[in-house]
């Protein structure tokens, strides 16, 4: 993780949280001016988290004003944020010096109570808390925690009632509609509790939704650092004038072509927009800087009955692609890659019925790009993309029959339920609407009860930036209509005059303040429409003219999109524009890829349709996703334009990628067209493990991957889950510390852990021993047993010689663990992870020097192997199911003269970062000349050696401990770097509050005092989530003889779950895993319920 895209996060987390700007001024005449503009500087600082340089600032005027009661909170609020070892207590001792100088005084009391909350004090906490919320009632923060500290407390209905008045002090803080269902259900009230759950869940998705927790900028105002005077408003007001110029012609067209579509695309890349007309003949025409130029021989026009183009790259090569529908043969798929000459007959679409519309988008979220079509027989479908040169009909699929919509009329695809995947609504030509809520794996559940409500158009449109948008649409009277929130009926939004046939919808925001209009147009002209409260709508431009096509286009950066459309007039059939007016705010543009700049593959399609962006200006809002808006056949492809009212900036801007990737970028300016591609970073691996190793918190590895719950392999079948594992931690890596030997298990990426049973095992080996581990992740026999195998230094043989594939020698590389591993070959830019081929690591086994014979002879062997792996996503293994592409674990092989003979098929990897381990081997690898490693994982083998293991020295000491302290804390997300050849490596001492994460939804254990839960195997788990850390202190012994070797063996137990969008229950904490052989017992779920009681979601 970079400094920079941590910053982007953290400011974005601090606009959201930060509720005032301003705060007490009545020690406004002791301050002089540079005293002002140093505290000014800490609060930005604070907004950045720059916390510790906030801190020394405020230190500085808290010395020079020493009886300053607010400023002393603040400087207590920098501590306490500040996450320091010891700092709590010292933001504490800092709060409760305020509260002496000023009883009455509230922030300090507030700090105080947060402090006490959070060190695990709840009789301490309890009246500072309940004190601030009684003498603040709109304080809903306030509210908030004081009823956690009560409930902790035993006081669940004086708990119950604070909750009430939080949601009603702030209906947006979705933590308090959830601990107060909980109490509800405790206390048998079912039905209030279900009552709050649904208003619950009405919030998810919406970007005004925030949580209370101990995050700055989420504990309230009282606990965030403000300025001493007011900000100045230098916001301007939006230009009166119209939004739409006066029409200018762009270009005469042929009276016979009888153009009724009309779409548009970069076509040749060069960074304007192109035009494609349809109808009975198609017409290309370039874009250049005096307008358009026709192209009647380009490849793409003259194509005969072309109803509809929908434009995207949909192999992610990088060049733009066009699927067009004919009314007599299946689409016609073309690609820029060959200069839009060659048909692509593409297997399962080459034969489909003939359309009459169509779109790109990722139904399945597998980072290619799907096509949803309406079909010349009246039905719709869509045709998955396998990403390997052919399609599958989804409509066939069992659990997809939903797809196919008799009489349909047209599609509209947007995230409905705010689950993160897309859905779609098709509208049928009676005016019918269908709900396809997606499920994901290629099951979508119809509406029981699909809504008659006569519309002939439909589009999507996010209402005051909700997070959910809403349908809206047009019947054949012009009526404007809006689905309630339930999607059950229709609500009167206006009443459109316009009349001559058949009218269409486009939503998109035209006067540029940030909100999403309407636009209505037929064959009599259009009218643009604002939406305004109620929600209603009212009417901003209307033109009366004879149209035949008519699109939205974004043609420049700074004023949004203008109207180009195809005009019937007495002088013939002509392309008219409607320019951008003077009646507009400030614009900025998005183009957004999936594809990463660096290399490093594609988790999102190329042409990022499918992104959710929000975008915060000021106090606003603006929400909309990169997906067809129009209700016209076929689908454009140009950036997103964005209206930012008056502002110079937007602050930021926050994109939600089809593979569910959140990203942050900040400060876009207006008038400007950002390129924007998605960040291509490790979400999810596993728990990370810190060792203190004499001198700081060090990066070790990571843990329990092979404890990974709802790891999808391919429909139906999820990884198994194996709750334990033993790492060795690198020699030097752990040393003590005031008696203790400390280690941090760490969340910095979007997962959630839990943690059962941590043992710390220590072996002192007599001189010359070593021990490796029966360590991997197994996926083939035989079974790792986590068993400790022992070996003397001259036990070990180096290979003769190692190749590949493509490098006759690699030997070196394989010599010592450096961090620099052989090159696996060429990497499969369609899948995380996968290998364009099979790495074929060929090592000739060593002879011993004794009897002329091998090593392989002498007796009982292991391959000692160290190095790490590039996992993939349940995500990327559904696509590559999908394309018949499959990923094979390594397997081992030996050689006997000429012949390669199979010893271990697919026996395994190491299971993530950087890790040792030692693979036995059998006893009839004695007349083995070679060894060969085979696979097409992306694995780093960094050291490989050949070990000829002996039983344990009599002399050696083994001493298991368990912790003496053990502790979850609020850590936050320490930098990640990623070195040569993704080798990750984490700062610990480098730590952000925030990061581009999002908590599963659930109940993760309370801060503070765990030890309890990781005692014991017994599924009663500490559970951490994005920014938490479990810290353990285990007892030292005394320092082993010298020349002995000393080696530490964590023994972890418990599992691991990320939050791709296709693995099993990812976005929530719950179900709790089981361990198989656990019974579940009362005491167990005692401390479950004392225990994981913090509730988070989102991030």
């Amino acid at each position: 993780m970079s400094g920079r895209s941590a910053r982007r996060c953290l400011l974005v987390l601090a606009l959201i949280g930060l509720g005032g700007c301003t705060g007490g001024d009545a020690d406004a005449p002791r301050w002089s001016a540079a005293d002002r503009a140093l505290h000014n500087q800490a609060v930005g600082l604070m907004g950045q988290y720059r916390n510790e340089e906030a801190h020394a600032l405020l230190a500085q005027l808290a010395a020079r004003h020493p009886d300053d009661v607010d400023l002393r909170a603040d400087l207590a609020i920098a501590m306490l944020n500040r996450q320091q070892e010891g700092d709590e207590a010292r933001a504490l001792a800092l709060a409760e010096a305020a509260i002496a100088l000023n009883p009455e005084a509230q922030r300090p009391r507030y700090v105080a109570g947060l402090a006490e909350l959070y060190l695990g004090r709840i009789e301490q906490a309890v009246p500072h808390l309940r004190a601030v919320a009684e003498a603040d009632p709109e304080d809903a923060h306030a509210a908030y925690f004081a009823a956690q500290a009560l409930a902790q407390s035993g006081q669940e209905d004086a708990a119950l009632a604070l909750y009430r008045r939080a949601i009603a002090s702030d209906p947006y803080q979705r933590s308090a509609y959830y601990a107060a269902a909980l109490l509800l259900r405790k206390q048998g009230d079912a039905d209030a509790a279900r009552a709050l759950l649904a208003d619950y869940q009405k919030l998810q998705g919406n970007p005004r939704a925030h949580l209370a927790e101990f995050r700055y900028g989420r504990m309230g105002d009282k606990a965030t650092v403000q300025a001493r005077a007011p900000l100045s408003d230098t916001a301007t007001p939006t230009p009166d004038g119209a939004v739409f110029a006066d029409a200018t012609v762009l270009a005469e067209l042929a009276s016979d072509a009888r153009f009724d579509r009309l779409g548009t695309a970069d076509l040749d890349a060069d960074g304007r927009q192109d035009l494609w007309l349809g109808g009975a003949r198609s017409l290309v025409l370039l874009g250049n800087a005096n307008g358009y130029r026709a192209l009647p021989e380009h490849p793409l026009s003259r194509l005969e009955q072309a109803t509809a183009a929908a434009w995207g790259d949909f192999d992610n090569d990088g060049r733009l692609d066009v699927a067009v529908c004919r009314r007599d043969s299946a689409p016609l798929l073309r690609s820029a890659a060959d200069g839009w000459r060659e048909d692509l007959a593409q297997p399962g679409l080459d034969d489909a019925p003939a359309c009459d519309d169509a779109q790109w988008l990722d139904i399945d979220h597998d980072g290619d790009l799907d096509l949803a079509v309406i079909l010349t027989d009246g039905s719709s479908d869509v045709f998955s993309n396998n990403l390997d040169g052919s399609f599958r009909r989804l409509g066939a699929e069992p659990d997809a029959e939903a797809l196919r919509v008799e009489d349909a009329a047209g599609w509209v695809a947007g995230d409905l339920d705010a689950d993160r995947d897309v859905d779609l609504a098709a509208w049928t030509k009676r005016g019918r609407i269908h709900r396809l809520r997606n499920d994901r794996l290629w099951r979508f559940q119809a509406d029981p009860h699909p809504t008659d409500s006569g519309w002939q158009a439909v589009t999507l449109v996010d209402i005051g930036a909700e997070g959910r948008p809403r349908l809206v649409g047009v019947d054949a009277r012009g009526a404007l209509g809006l689905l309630d929130a339930e999607g059950q009926s229709a609500l009167p939004l206006g009443q459109s005059s316009l009349d001559g046939g058949t009218l269409q919808l486009a939503a998109s925001d035209f006067d540029g303040d940030g909100s999403v209009d309407l636009l209505v147009w037929g064959a009599g002209g259009f009218e643009a429409w604002r939406f305004i409260e109620g929600p209603a709508l009212a009417l901003m431009q209307r033109e009366r003219v004879s149209l035949r096509a008519l699109a939205a286009v974004v043609e420049g950066t700074a004023h949004g999109p203008g109207l180009i459309g195809v005009v019937e007039a007495s002088e013939g059939t002509r392309l008219q524009r409607w320019a951008p007016g003077p009646g507009r705010g400030r614009f900025l543009t998005l183009d957004l890829s999936g594809r990463s700049d660096a290399g490093e593959g594609t988790r999102s399609n190329a042409s990022g349709l499918g992104t959710r962006v929000m975008l915060r200006r000021g106090d606003s809002w603006s929400s909309v996703e990169r997906l067809d808006r129009s209700s016209s056949a076929g689908q454009d492809l140009q950036p997103l334009a964005l209206g930012l009212g008056s502002a110079d900036v937007a602050d930021f801007v926050a994109l939600q990628w089809s593979d569910g990737v959140l990203q942050t970028e900040l400060q876009l300016a207006a008038g400007a067209r950002h390129p924007i591609s998605e960040t291509q970073r490790q979400l999810a691996s596993c728990p990370v493990l810190f060792a203190w190793n004499g001198e700081h918190y060090a990066f070790v590895s990571d843990l329990l991957g092979v404890g990974g719950v709802g790891f999808l392999l391919a429909p139906g079948e999820y990884a198994p889950s194996r709750p334990w594992e033993f790492f060795r931690l690198p020699d030097g890596a752990l040393r003590p510390r005031e008696g203790a030997l400390w280690l941090q298990i760490a969340e910095p990426m979007e997962e959630v852990a839990y943690l059962d049973q941590l043992s710390l095992h220590i072996y002192d080996l007599p001189p010359g021993w070593q021990l490796a581990l029966d360590e991997r992740m197994g996926t083939g026999a035989p079974a790792p047993t986590g068993t400790a195998l022992f070996y003397r230094d001259e036990d070990v043989f180096a290979f003769a010689a190692a190749r590949t594939g493509d490098s006759p020698d690699v030997l070196d590389a394989l010599r010592d663990a450096e961090g620099r591993a052989v090159d696996p070959g060429r990497v499969d830019a369609r899948f995380l992870g996968r290998l364009a081929r099979d790495l074929e690591l060929e090592l000739d086994v060593p002879p011993t020097g004794a009897g002329g014979g091998t090593a392989a002879a002498a007796g009982g062997w292991a391959l000692l192997a160290e190095g790490w792996v590039e996992y993939p996503y349940s995500q990327t293994l559904f696509a590559a199911w999908q394309a018949g592409a499959a990923f094979r674990p390594f397997s081992l092989d030996q050689r006997r003269g000429d012949a390669w003979q199979t010893v271990y098929p697919q026996f395994g990897y190491p299971a993530g970062m950087p890790r040792q381990f030692a693979l036995p081997l059998p006893d009839d690898l004695a007349s083995a000349e070679a060894l060969r490693l085979r696979g097409n994982l992306e694995v780093y083998w960094d050291r490989l050696a050949l070990v000829r293991t002996r039983p344990a020295p009599e002399a050696m000491q083994h001493i298991v401990r368990v912790p003496q302290q053990a502790s979850v804390r609020r850590v936050g997300f320490p930098r990640r770097d990623t070195l040569a050849q993704k080798r990750p490596d984490y700062r610990f001492d480098a730590r952000a509050p925030f990061w581009d994460t999002r908590y599963p939804e659930g109940e993760y254990s309370a801060f503070g005092e765990a030890m309890p839960l990781v005692a014991h195997a017994d599924d009663a788990f500490a559970i951490v989530g994005p920014g938490d850390a479990l810290e353990l202190a285990f007892a030292d012994v005394p320092a082993a003889p010298g020349g002995w070797r000393r080696v530490y063996v964590l023994e972890a137990r418990g599992y691991a779950k990320d939050m791709d969008l296709y693995t099993g229950d990812g976005d929530t904490v719950g179900p709790l895993p089981r361990t198989p052989g656990i019974v579940p017992t009362p005491e167990a779920a005692a401390l479950d319920a004392q225990y994981n009681r913090r509730f988070q979601s989102g991030f």
